[in-house]
């Protein structure tokens, strides 16, 4: 399969990644199903990163590591 993640969009993933672990494993939440659901998304992220491929952006048919900034600074 071909990446379809740029470089920024992996590190804000794993530090997305990184607080939603560390806030189910810590207790942050009392509910065991919601730490459930951050284990989840986050272990989703960090494999997304990893791999560089986002299963969602696939269905949806967005390419984030093609797009080009403008002059504006601007994507």
């Amino acid at each position: 399969m071909k990446a379809n993640l740029s470089s920024g969009s992996r590190w804000r993933r794993s530090i997305l990644a990184a607080a939603l672990l560390l806030s189910a494993f810590f207790g942050v939440v009392d509910n065991f199903y919601v730490q459930i659901v951050l284990y989840i998304a986050g272990a989703y992220l960090v494999l997304t990163a990893i791999f560089k491929i986002c299963l969602i952006y696939k269905i949806f048919g967005v390419d984030a590591s093609r797009q080009r900034r403008t002059r504006s600074g601007m994507y």
